[in-house]
């Protein structure tokens, strides 16, 4: 077997599988990612002492990945929760635990995370322990499902023969990715359902010479249903059996006819709770035309979904590897499988993402896919990717500032992006909205959630009384400032209604003159900085801090 040393090796065309994990002691090759063991070792001790160090020497910079990840996740995991989506799983999570009743936060549902694995949990604590399910813990299991799928991808390229240093600079491109990092900081259920289809097709990943047994395969399909759980638009990821069975000569695609009702079985499975219980409704809309639709999902793609030099390089790569699909094909399995299968969902989810671009986050699968192939492609390209990634991490570039379009120019980077969102961040913004307070009633619209100033209420940093309005289409929070003729509402009050019921209230109004662009001027992204605004007739005043977020 052909190899070198892991630091700097230039990938060959790999030989060979071998069987067992990158953390088993004993493998075949001694530089390859799996082996630990050692020529001329005569004694126990000795060959315990060699394999001990050859792991740290072989997979310490995979460790160090994961290191550097969790020193920069889990700061983070007690200073709030800012997803709307994800404040909708922990309340579908609490509702299951207190009233045993089956809901979801977002059509069609997403069983395998707010069912199966946060509902068992909250469940558990609910019923033995009489513990609410909370957002610092489902921040902290969000990270513990970054941490696994860290660990599944870095095990799965070992088992592609990817070296060690290789495999561990693509889980360094993959855990601090925009969307993957964001969503184990603060987000949804995107990085479970990554964990579950890598999870997936390393159980299809076997050794050339190696059978793989119906039960491994069917273990597969269950972990692609629980992907499906989370995120229902991995169902087109699901062309990945057919297409297995068709290259195994041992199976065929007879066999997959008849393996199909157990996949199809796995679905039904996972899905029935939600079935039984609700209504499985289509996707909400992205309530964007078609030109917004591709010019709104060309920005996400371009500065949102990715960095811009990422972008380049996934591009790039798989343009490359669409070049070499032919010889691909041609390759010895498990690569003639593993290859093609990943530049064909990097490629689809990639021109789906106009068809919906509602987040940037529904690009997360791709992220996967593309770091493998450029990882595969040359040990020179997932260098640059990384480094490229890092420096994302620190500053990036954009061309809007303040949702109007400006030339290309340097903002900060993916963390700071992340993580200046959460409620911890939004005190200074918080007290600087008092200087607005007048002598008259005076009804404030800022752009916050409700949870961000409960936060603070609850820390004891912030002052202020929640009350619970209930209008005609919404309702909303507000909270009566002390010793004032002031009352803070939510962004959710930034809606003609709110603004003509505060109105008849007695109150004037002001808003944040960024909400007020978000709601009511979305997509006009050339229009100018105003102080004031007409909203159904009525005079609302704009305004702007320091301390915006």
């Amino acid at each position: 077997m052909r190899s070198v040393h892991w630091g700097i090796s230039i990938l060959p065309r790999p030989t060979p599988l071998a069987a067992k994990s990158p953390f088993h002691i004993e493998s075949e090759g001694p530089d390859s990612c799996v082996s630990l063991k050692e020529n001329n070792m005569t004694s126990t001790p000795t060959l315990t002492q060699r394999a001990q160090l050859n792991f740290w020497q072989r997979h310490g910079l995979f460790l160090a990945v994961i290191a550097a990840y969790s020193a920069m996740a889990i700061p983070q995991l007690n200073h709030g929760l800012a997803s709307l989506d994800g404040h909708g799983a922990v309340a579908t999570v609490r509702k299951w635990a207190d009233s045993h009743h089956i809901t979801n936060s977002r059509p069609p549902g997403h069983p395998t995370s707010e069912f199966y694995l946060y509902g068992t949990i909250g469940f558990v604590l609910r019923a033995l322990f009489n513990q609410p399910f909370t957002d610092s813990l489902y921040l902290w299991l969000q990270f513990l499902a970054g941490v696994a799928t860290a660990f599944v991808f870095y095990e799965w390229l070992c088992k592609l023969d990817f070296s060690p240093g290789r495999a561990a600079g693509a889980v360094c491109c993959l855990v601090f990715s925009v969307q993957f990092l964001n969503n184990t900081i603060d987000g949804e259920e995107f990085v479970v359902a990554i964990l579950f289809l890598v999870a997936a097709l390393r159980l299809l990943t076997v050794g050339e010479n190696e059978t793989i047994s119906m039960t491994r395969i069917y273990i597969s399909m269950l972990c692609f249903a629980l992907a499906v759980g989370c995120r229902p638009e991995l169902l087109l990821a699901g062309v990945a059996y057919p297409i297995y069975f068709y290259l195994r000569p041992e199976l065929g695609f007879k066999r997959y006819i008849k393996a199909l009702p157990v996949q199809i079985g796995t679905g039904v499975l996972v899905w029935l709770p939600i079935m039984l219980s609700v209504h499985v409704g289509a996707p909400m809309g992205s309530g964007m035309s078609r030109k917004q639709a591709l010019l709104g999902g060309g920005y996400k793609l371009l500065f949102q979904c990715f960095t811009l030099p990422v972008f380049a390089l996934f591009c790039w790569t798989l343009a490359t590897q669409a070049m070499k699909l032919r010889s691909h094909l041609r390759a010895r399995f498990p690569l003639n499988f593993v290859l093609p299968i990943s530049w064909l969902i990097a490629v689809v989810y990639t021109l789906l993402f106009f068809s919906y671009p509602a987040k940037p986050a529904y690009a997360l699968v791709v992220v996967p896919f593309c770091v493998l192939l450029a990882a595969w492609q040359s040990q020179v390209l997932v260098t640059l990717l990384t480094v490229c990634t890092l420096l994302g991490l620190f500053v990036q570039v954009d061309i809007f500032k303040d949702r109007r379009l400006t030339a290309p120019h340097l903002k900060p980077g993916v963390y700071f992006e992340v993580t200046r969102q959460k409620s911890f961040y939004l005190l200074s913004y918080l007290r600087d909205l008092n200087r607005l307070c007048g002598a008259s009633p005076t009804a404030i619209i800022a752009y916050v959630a409700p949870w961000d100033v409960e936060y603070h209420i609850a820390r004891g940093d912030f002052e202020a009384q929640e009350q619970k309005l209930e209008g005609e289409n919404t309702g909303v929070s507000g909270f009566t400032l002390p010793e004032s003729h002031c009352v803070l509402m939510t962004s959710g009050a930034a809606t003609g209604e709110w603004v003509q019921k505060l109105n008849a209230q007695g109150f004037s109004v002001t808003m944040d003159e960024r909400l007020y662009r978000y709601v009511f001027e979305k997509y006009d992204f050339k229009s100018q900085a105003k102080t004031s605004a007409t909203i159904t007739n009525i005079p609302v005043s704009l305004f702007s801090v320091s301390s915006n977020p």
